[in-house]
């Protein structure tokens, strides 16, 4: 399917959105976290958006 996708020039439709992310990820202690939101090899967009937004929830409130 993805290479039917860039041969179209579309993007693949993510798997899980950011806030399905956002429950998964939710347990994660803040070092792991952190690792996941600076990783852009590893992890989907989503998934490094998803432990952004944790971290930047755990350090506001």
């Amino acid at each position: 399917m993805k290479i039917l996708s860039w041969f179209f020039g579309q993007k693949p439709k993510p798997k899980k959105s950011v806030e399905a992310w956002k429950i998964k990820l939710q347990n994660k202690p803040d070092w792991e976290l952190n690792a996941i939101a600076r990783n852009p090899g590893e992890f989907v967009v989503e998934v490094r958006r998803a432990a952004a937004e944790i971290l930047q929830q755990r350090i506001a409130g």
